[in-house]
C-alpha cells in the first residue's frame, strides 16, 4: 500500500502463511512462507510475480531482513529453540551461522550503516526476551536493552544510532525508543491498546501494529509499505507516529489483521 494507507492490494494469493515482508535494495520483496510445508525464505517482484525460495533446510527459516545494500540477507533459522541469526547471500548462496547462543535469537534487522544485526533474544523458557546485537561476522554479540522485563522487535533509526522496539517493562505492550548501546531508554506511546511490531522509515516515521481504535487523522508521508495480513479474530492495524511519539494515524482500518509493515527504504 501508499503510506496514506491507499492502494491496498494482495501480492501473494496463497492458503499458505506468508509473512515478515521486507524491501529489498532493487525494489523486489524477500518474505517467509511455509507454502512447501517447512517455512523458509522467498523472493518476489514488487507486484507478486517471479516468487523463488532461496533456502531449502530441514529447520525452519524465517524473517528476511536485507543488508543495506542489497547484497546479503540475515534470518532466522530453527524450529522454537534453540534458533540463530543466520546469513546468506541475496540469491540465497553462502549460507552461514553467525549466532550461536544456547536459547533463540530470532527476527533479525540491519543497521542502515551495515555494522550491526539487532535481533530478539530469549535465553530460555523461564527468561525474558531482549534486544541484542551482533556483527555481520558473528562478532560482538551482546544484550542492549538489559531489563528484565519483555524487549522484542528492534527496528533501526535512519541514521543507525537508535533502536526502537516494543517492550512489557510497564504492564502493557508500548513502542520504546533507545540509543543503540542501549541507553537513554523512553517510552513513545502510552496507550491502554497493544502496540508492537514498529518499524523506522528513512523520513523519520515509526510504523508499527496496534489493536488501538480507529482514528484517523490523515499523515502526508510518502514512503511505500508492505505488511502482512491474517484472517485471525479481532484485529489490528497499521499505525505511524513520528519519532517523537505523536501519533499521526492508522493507515489499513481493516476488520482483519494487520502488521509487520516493512517500509520501502
Amino acid at each position: 500500500m501508499n503510506a496514506d494507507g491507499s492502494n491496498q492490494r494482495n501480492l501473494t494469493i496463497s492458503s499458505a502463511n506468508d509473512r515478515y515482508p521486507e524491501w529489498m535494495l532493487d525494489g523486489r520483496i524477500v518474505f517467509s512462507s511455509d507454502r512447501d510445508g517447512t517455512e523458509h525464505i522467498y523472493i518476489m517482484n514488487s507486484d507478486g510475480s517471479g516468487v523463488r525460495r532461496l533456502t531449502n533446510d530441514s529447520l525452519d527459516d524465517r524473517a528476511p531482513y536485507p543488508s543495506p545494500d542489497g547484497s546479503r540477507i540475515a534470518f532466522t533459522r530453527g524450529n522454537n529453540g534453540p534458533d540463530a541469526i543466520w546469513v546468506m547471500n541475496a540469491d540465497g548462496s553462502g549460507q552461514r551461522q553467525i549466532t550461536n547462543l544456547p536459547g533463540r535469537a530470532r527476527i533479525p534487522t540491519w543497521s542502515p550503516d551495515g555494522r550491526w544485526i539487532a535481533f530478539t533474544y530469549l535465553v530460555n523458557d523461564g527468561a525474558t526476551d531482549q534486544v541484542w546485537v551482533v556483527s555481520p561476522d558473528g562478532s560482538g554479540a551482546r544484550n542492549v536493552s538489559n531489563t528484565t522485563f519483555d524487549d522484542v522487535n528492534p527496528d533501526w533509526s535512519p541514521d543507525s544510532q537508535q533502536l526502537v522496539f516494543w517492550s512489557l517493562r510497564d504492564g502493557n505492550s508500548e513502542i520504546y525508543v533507545m540509543n543503540s548501546d542501549g541507553s537513554s531508554q523512553r517510552r513513545l506511546t502510552h496507550n491502554s491498546a497493544t502496540d508492537f511490531n514498529p518499524s523506522w522509515a528513512t523520513n523519520g516515521m515509526i510504523y508499527f501494529g496496534s489493536d488501538r481504535e480507529h482514528d484517523v487523522n490523515g499523515n502526508g508521508v510518502d514512503d511505500t509499505i508492505d505488511y502482512s495480513y491474517t484472517n485471525d479474530s479481532g484485529y489490528d492495524d497499521v499505525w505511524v507516529m513520528s519519532a517523537d511519539g505523536s501519533i499521526i494515524g492508522n493507515l489499513t482500518r481493516s476488520p482483519r489483521d494487520d502488521y509487520n509493515a516493512s517500509v520501502r527504504r
